[in-house]
């Protein structure tokens, strides 16, 4: 059945209306039972306030009883005065005390005191054995019964505590008497509402404690009351817990009062509390009187607001429904024309925007449609003439872009491998190891913008033609909503692998073909300089000596460069084994402290503190690091600076829960340009400026001991300050016993593979 606006609009609010009624009258009964259930609570709660006030009291009374004790035990027989003075100090602090003394263990009194006066011997009188006493007599606290006296009809209380020697006999018993009246104030603390109290009655239902005194003065018994009565049937002497429900009773003020009531565990007292009940439903009556008149008006309000508003809304809806009508047939030039100050308004106008809106974005899809298919053909245009191979994925790992230089470096058209999976097209190998698409093209989900792989000289095999190439892949962030994987750029190195071998290849040969006759010329040199140089002028000495050094410098460099050629065809070797470097380190700093002693420099040495760890090196290579980073230090610090070698034990950054020894060679030199030191460590480099004055090196020295250092699966790194020196470092991974066992397992001759190692290091 279809239903006009107007009638929606009605039945809504008539279901609206039906249930706020439901709602408030629910809520209403909850707010009942709430504020019961609340009050039932808060009266327990008071219960339990009075009884801990009392408990309270009673401990500070048995607290003042034992330091009496105590006070008695030490200077009774010496200076009894002492013993009165703590008495009547208890008694000035606590108004409710009557009076204090001090028994024999027969019941003679010893001492008694009240708030005025001290009782002496003629005025000492003897307790009779009450069961209280004999409490106290075997070591225990107790409390008479409340009893009124004859003379002033006051209630009374007494308690008797023992008086323990060291060796835990009774030497006596502390008695103080309680006027119970006094206690009224403790009670009166506990209030409720407006006009609710508490009061206590003892163990036979005789009022005892109530803020009214001259109620108490008149000894009423309430044992008939049955929030009383309960508590005298139980027969408990522990803490009575109360009833789910209150009592409801009329009190003496012929008031009807709800209450609850708690028995004091040892005392048998019953505390009891009130409220009168008019006072606790006095906001339940209001609730009430508020429900029935919020009721009447939400009725005349949703009724007459409903109809009111059905009204205001047929009109613009109709407008709104025959615009929309023309938009769907296309006609995007009128506009509708609503004034009603509201939603239905605003909703027009965005229909007005909207139909703007899509005017002006079928004009612009008409011209980003013909400036698409221009990109399109400038895009081909552009990755045709790039020389690096361009290769675009999807998310799926297949091929959608393919430029020329793709197909030249692998072999094959575009048109064979569109829609194709990588792996399909071409192979790629990190030295023996082959590189899977899910590593060097993965699918990220993120939103990460920029490179996610990057890697030299791979191998690229394809359509049985073989490649080098350095391979970048990176990512962009719109690429989830373009279906765009990852793009991938192939730069082929193949020649210039080969131009650079040649220049190892050349550079090898042109050091092996200087080294023939260096070896002559040092050979003649060093028979005169041990034969002929005696007999020379001191000025041809120096001649000589000069020569010497060239040619040992000569020498270094052709090693260097052999080295450097070795190590960039693979074939620099280190022979490593578990060894000791303790006394490799010691012999190297020590054959420098004589060459830095000449410069007017001191070399520190600082060796570790305990046992030096073993490590998987090559001595001779070490050695060949330390001399290196030794004699640059030598270099470049001035006379009478200070060089220091220390030695370490940190924890290795690279395999987790592993050590590493860590050496250090700190001069105070001029230290080096902070923009110089992440070139460093490459060949043929050296810092320019004042460094550079008198430095005789060829910039190799440390391209080599980072090699060789990186071959033991360690670091190498530098910290330097211009004009305060430098530090360099180098790191080894230490050898575990575990590491050392695997080494003697899977060794077999004297040189091991990579592989091994990595295995040994991480045992």
């Amino acid at each position: 059945m279809k239903l006009s606006i107007r009638s929606k609009i009605l039945l809504g609010y008539a279901v609206v209306l039906v249930l706020f009624f439901i709602s408030q009258t629910f809520g209403f009964k909850l707010t009942e039972k709430y504020i019961r259930n609340q009050n039932n609570q808060i009266l327990k709660e008071k219960a339990r306030d009075a009884a801990s006030y009392i408990n309270n009291l009673t401990s500070s009374i048995e607290l003042d009883h034992l330091g009496i004790g105590r006070e008695f035990q030490l200077n009774y027989e010496s200076d009894p005065d002492k013993v009165v003075e703590v008495i009547k100090y208890s008694i000035r602090q606590k108004f409710f005390y009557q009076n204090i003394s001090i028994l024999s263990p027969t019941g003679r009194e010893l001492i008694k005191a009240d708030r005025y006066s001290v009782s002496r011997d003629e005025n000492l009188s003897i307790e009779i054995p009450t069961d209280p006493f004999k409490s106290a007599l075997s070591g225990r606290t107790a409390v008479s019964k409340v009893y009124f006296s004859e003379s002033d009809s006051m209630p009374y209380l007494s308690v008797f505590t023992p008086v323990v020697s060291e060796l835990g006999l009774v030497a006596g018993v502390v008695k103080s008497q309680l006027r119970l009246d006094r206690l009224s104030d403790v009670i009166a603390q506990v209030k409720l509402g407006k006009s609710g109290f508490a009061y206590v009655v003892d163990d036979e239902g005789r009022l005892i404690m109530h803020p009214k005194h001259e109620l108490v003065l008149s000894g009423p018994n309430f044992s008939d009351r049955p929030v009383i009565k309960r508590q005298l049937d139980s027969g408990e002497d522990n803490e009575q817990l109360l009833p789910e429900s209150s009592d409801v009773y009329t009190n003496e003020d012929n008031v009807r009062v709800v209450s609850d009531s708690l028995k004091i565990p040892g005392l048998e007292w019953i505390v009891v509390v009130e409220q009168p009940e008019a006072e606790i439903f006095a906001q339940l009556t209001m609730l009430r009187n508020l429900y029935f008149t919020t009721a009447a008006f939400s009725l005349l309000l949703l009724v007459a607001s409903s109809i009111v508003l059905s009204t205001r809304f047929i009109q613009p809806i109709l407008k709104l429904i025959y615009f929309t009508d023309l938009i769907k047939q296309g006609n995007l030039d009128t506009e509708v024309e609503i004034t009603s100050g509201d939603e239905i308004e605003d909703l027009g106008k965005s229909l007005n925007i909207m139909a703007l809106q899509l005017k002006t974005n079928r004009s612009q899809l008409e011209r980003e449609k013909e400036n698409i298919s221009s990109e399109r053909n400038k895009l081909a245009v552009i990755l045709s003439a790039i020389e690096d191979g361009v290769i675009a994925t999807d998310l799926n790992q297949c091929i959608t872009q393919f430029n020329s230089a793709a197909e030249k470096i692998t072999g094959t058209e575009s048109k064979q491998v569109i829609g194709r999976y990588l792996k399909e097209v071409f192979r790629l190998y990190d030295k023996e190891e082959e590189l899977l698409p899910d590593r060097y093209a993965p699918i990220r989900n993120d939103t990460f913008e920029g490179v996610i792989f990057n890697k030299k000289n791979l191998r690229l095999v394809a359509n049985q033609k073989e490649s080098c190439v350095n391979l970048v892949t990176g990512k962009i962030t719109e690429s989830r909503a373009g279906n765009l994987g990852c793009i991938i750029t192939v730069h082929d190195v193949t020649e210039e692998l080969k131009l650079e071998e040649m220049k190892v290849d050349f550079v090898s040969m042109a050091a092996h073909e200087l080294r023939t006759p260096l070896t002559s010329i040092r050979g003649y040199v060093q028979i005169i300089s041990d034969e002929i140089a005696p007999q020379l002028s001191d000025e041809h000495k120096r001649y000589v000596e000069r020569l010497v050094v060239s040619t040992r410098n000569l020498n270094s460099l052709i090693d260097n460069l052999l080295n450097v050629a070795r190590i960039e065809r693979d074939a620099f070797k280190v022979d490593v084994s578990p060894v000791d470097l303790s006394e490799t380190i010691s012999n190297t700093v020590s054959g420098f402290k004589e060459i830095a002693h000449t410069k007017n420099q001191t070399v520190e040495y600082l060796p570790l503190t305990t046992k030096f760890p073993h490590v998987l090196a090559d001595s001779f290579r070490i050695s060949q690091v330390l001399s290196n980073l030794l004699s640059n230090a030598v270099a470049y610090t001035q006379s009478g600076g200070t060089i220091k070698v220390k030695e370490s034990i940190e924890s290795n950054p690279d395999i987790n829960g592993k050590s590493r020894l860590v050496v250090s060679i700190m001069d105070t030199g001029q230290g080096i340009p902070k923009e110089a030191i992440p070139k460093l460590f490459s060949k043929f480099y050296r810092v320019s400026g004042a460094l550079e004055q008198g430095s005789k090196g060829t910039g190799l020295g440390l391209f080599i001991s980072k090699s060789i250092i990186e071959m033991h699966h360690g670091n190498i790194w530098v910290r330097s300050e211009l004009g305060k020196g430098s530090t360099f470092y180098f790191a080894l991974p230490i050898l575990t016993d575990d590491s050392i066992k695997h080494f003697n397992e899977i060794k077999t001759g004297d040189k091991l593979s990579q592989v091994n190692m990595n295995g040994i290091l991480l045992k």
